[in-house]
Order: C-alpha cells, then structure tokens, then sequence
C-alpha cells in the first residue's frame, strides 16, 4: 500500500499541525489479517469458517469441491454422477456477490440470498448425471466462488398442506385465517414461513395457522413454506377470492330469497290468526 500527504503553498503553525496529525495518523496503523484463501478463492474469515462448519455439519460424501467462476450472463456449470436415488447438498461460498441462481436439467432450483455469503442448497431424490448450472445477479459481472457437493443417502424433504380455507374457496369479510399441517421428511424442521400473493414471507415457525386482515377484494394466492435443518423446502399454494358482505348477499339465488320470503309469510299469517282465535 502506498500512502502519500501533500501539503502546497502553506507555512506555520496550522501547517505544522495538520503535518504532525498526518504522521501520527500513519505511525498508529496496524495490519490485521481478515481475510483467507480456501481454493483459489479469497474471503473474509467469518466467511471461510461459515463454510467450514456448514461442510462438517453436511452429511454426506463429497464428490466434488473446487472453484468456478459464476458470471451475471450465461451459466458455468458442473457435470456430477450420482449413483442411485440420493440426495445433493450444494455448499457454495461466494464471497463477492449476495445472491446465487442455480438451475439443474428440469429448472430453475434455487435462487438463494444469504448475506453471509455461504449458501446450503439442497436437492432432493436426483439420479444418474446431472448438469449444475449457476449464474450470478445481472451487473456484477465475473464471480469467484468455491463449491462443495456432497451426495448423501436419499433424503425425503418435508410437506405442508394447507386444510384451511380450500381451494377456489370465497371467502366473505376482510379477512382469512390460514391452517396448515406439516409432515417431515428426513431432517426436522427449521422454518416455516407464509406469505400473502407476492408479499413478504412472514415467519411463522412454531404454529399451525395465521390470520391476514384488512385484505382487498378479489383474488388471492396464500402461499406457505416449510425448510427443514438441510435445506430442503416443501411449499403449498391456495387460490381464494374475497368478497365483501354486501356482495355476499347478493350472491344468494333468487330461488332461496323466495323461499325465505315465503316461510317469513306463512309465520306472519300463522300468528295473525292465532290472534283471532283468541
């Protein structure tokens, strides 16, 4: 590192100052080593022992680690042979880039945000060769990043259905509550989230059901997720419409109004003539 302090067409006292602040200012740095290597792939160091400890706590055989370089257009990608029905587990370190886009042969995977910078994708019940292909975020152009996959036993993820509403249900008010139930796979579950149409995911670990208020009229997609301590995600969908009261009842069949009107009639009349009788 070179540091230059340049002072022109100054002299005296704030001079001296401003000089003597400078030197001391330089004389009192340190070096501090915050970074490492793993690979050819250079990161900070709570970065590089996330990696590790995702990669001890990750079953499996590792059946390939090393570097690629990920690019923000076009893919690299990486060819793996899995002998039998198993399951993937993807640990990625990427040190230069928040966000990781990973597509296999049959689509898109996984499109993970990890601020850390250490991703665990997990794909479930593969076989055979398999293409990996990974891009990065547009406008970040080339990207280092250091992968480990490991091939493990074959592992079933986990399952949510939603029991409330149904589906196409119409709901009448403003607002839905939401029940869910949950079946694990291999691993337990780690989170479960929801989240209305495309709206944030609200974290929900811990309970069967939620509610959402104030909603608009019309449809709405009601979405939950669950992902389990390895990664794997089961996720749920539900289309209902909402509707408001006054709508509601004008929906009711005019045969029904009729019929209502009617036993209203007959009640009025047979009290009436109970009142003559008397």
């Amino acid at each position: 590192m070179y540091f230059s302090f340049e002072i022109e067409a100054c002299t005296g006292e704030y001079c001296d100052r401003i000089m003597t602040n400078a030197v001391e200012w330089v004389t009192g740095w340190r070096f501090e080593n915050t970074t490492g290597r793993i690979g050819g792939v250079r990161a900070l160091i709570d970065q590089l022992s996330k990696f590790n400890g995702t990669d001890e706590k990750v079953p499996g055989e590792t059946i390939f680690e090393g570097d690629l370089i990920i690019p923000e257009k076009g893919f690299s990608s990486l060819t793996v042979n899995v002998n039998g029905t198993k399951g993937l587990f993807l640990i990625v370190l990427h040190p230069t880039m928040d966000n990781v886009h990973v597509y296999i042969e049959y689509g898109k995977v996984a499109s993970v945000r990890y601020p850390e910078r250490v991703s665990l994708i997990a794909i479930p019940n593969v076989s055979g060769i398999l293409e990996i292909k990974m891009r990065a975020d547009a406008d970040l152009g080339l990207n280092p990043v250091h992968m480990c996959v490991k091939c493990c036993e074959r592992a079933s993820p986990p399952m949510v259905y939603i029991t409330a509403p149904k589906n196409n249900s119409v709901i009448h008010g403003n607002q839905i509550t939401v029940e869910w139930k949950i079946i694990n796979g291999t691993y337990n579950i780690e989170k479960v989230e929801i989240r209305l149409d495309n709206g944030t995911w609200i974290n929900v670990t811990g309970f069967n059901n939620f509610t959402f208020e104030n909603l608009t009229e019309g449809i709405h997609v009601i979405s939950v997720r669950v992902v389990d301590s390895m990664g794997f995600t089961g996720q749920a969908k539900i289309i209902t419409k909402v509707v408001s009261e006054k709508e509601s009842l004008q929906e009711i069949p005019l045969g029904i109004i009729g019929i209502i009107l009617g036993a209203m009639a007959i009640t009025v009349g047979a009290f009436l003539l109970l009142r003559r009788m008397r």
